[in-house]
């Protein structure tokens, strides 16, 4: 996912000769049917999910979705890029469900958060070294003849694909498997974990389960929270290189600058995890961190251009409201198939949230914005 986020922003800096320049700007106008794809595949992805092994399952994807993601290093053309794209979409949309179903299909439930708060962390670990390795890259622009952008491409999905393979091979799917070699006590440990979990995995679809799941108003809460905050995340995503580099600060810094504030949140996940043990509620400490993006977005409103504006960015932490949303899923969601529901359609609201996002910035800054990506920023 930030693989693909990021191509846009890395476009600008990576970009090697004006014909590039001109197909990496065309290829910005998929992200519509990208998103329509990651989306439309939860459909078909729900009954897959209960058909097959989840560690295979994920395994071949992220396989896939490495191959894709290096092919997009030989499109020369806008035709054969959108069509990587295309498939990177394809194959991306398996991997959040698998993750959130397996987490909490495994883990009992006052587990689960400090779980996704891990995996919450990976994705800004990845954040603060996206700065320094998008630099490293454009470093390589004409080795071998090559743009540092399809290095970027070729490299990062070469390790996708090998990460793909550990998994398909290694990665335990569900409490008994055989990688934890259990012994007949340890089995009895793990029956009482998954009563814990109200979870057992079934490979029938439960259309009650579905029907059940739609009303619920807490389903629309959960996915309504997704949205909002996704929107959010997918303005931030695109534009805060831009946003920093508007306060003055030189396009090379600007993009360092994501090193502190995509750190800044591990700290406010770590504060969260807490709050969310000591305190033994969610819900509370869910709208506290939403309360924490407010104040951060009226501080990039009220300071502008100005230099300060970054702790407003600074206060624009998603990641610790989508733990709290992804941890109140997982715990008070019961039944595989309604679980199985729950997540594709979280998968398909944060897509859509961050589809959305760009498209409410004004249409002068737009029109701006994409001179600036044309002209390589």
């Amino acid at each position: 996912r930030d693989d693909v986020q990021g191509t846009k922003e890395i476009n600008k800096e990576f970009v090697y000769s004006p014909e590039e320049k001109k197909l990496l700007h065309k290829i910005n106008w998929t992200t519509t049917p990208f998103i329509c794809i990651v989306s439309f595949f939860q459909i078909p992805n729900q009954f897959l999910l209960q058909k097959v092994p989840i560690g295979k399952y994920l395994g071949v994807y992220v396989i896939l979705w490495g191959i894709s993601l290096a092919s997009m290093a030989w499109g020369n053309n806008f035709a054969q890029l959108a069509t990587s794209r295309f498939f990177l979409g394809f194959f991306e949309a398996t991997t959040y469900p698998c993750l959130q179903l397996l987490i909490s299909t495994i883990y009992r439930r006052r587990e689960q958060g400090t779980v996704f708060s891990i995996m919450l962390i990976s994705s800004c670990v990845a954040g603060l070294f996206a700065g320094p390795i998008a630099l490293g890259f454009k470093s390589m622009n004409g080795t071998l003849n090559w743009s540092g952008w399809r290095w970027c491409m070729a490299i990062t999905g070469a390790i996708t694909s090998c990460f793909g393979i550990i998994i398909y091979f290694l990665m335990p799917d569900n409490p008994k498997s055989k990688w934890y070699r259990l012994t007949s006590s340890e089995m009895d440990i793990v029956e009482d974990r998954i009563r814990d979990n109200a979870v057992v995995i079934s490979k029938k679809y439960q259309f009650d389960h579905i029907y059940e799941a739609l009303q619920e108003c807490r389903y629309y809460c959960y996915i309504g929270v997704c949205f909002l905050i996704s929107v959010i995340s997918g303005f931030i995503t695109l534009y805060s290189t831009i946003l920093i580099s508007k306060m003055g600060i030189r396009k090379e810094i600007s993009m360092l600058l994501h090193i502190p504030v995509a750190g800044a949140e591990i700290p406010f996940l770590f504060i969260v995890l807490y709050l969310s043990r000591r305190f033994g509620e969610n819900n509370c400490i869910g709208a506290l961190t939403s309360g924490m993006i407010f104040i951060g977005l009226v501080l990039l409103i009220v300071l502008g251009n100005q230099p300060a504006a970054i702790s407003g960015l600074l206060l624009i932490n998603v990641a610790p409201t989508f733990m709290m949303v992804l941890t109140l899923l997982s715990n008070n969601v019961s039944g595989y198939t309604k679980k199985v529901f729950y997540n594709g359609s979280y998968a398909v609201a944060f897509c859509l949230g961050n589809f959305a996002g760009p498209l409410f910035i004004n249409e002068s800054d737009n029109s701006k914005n994409s001179g600036e990506n044309q002209s390589g920023g």
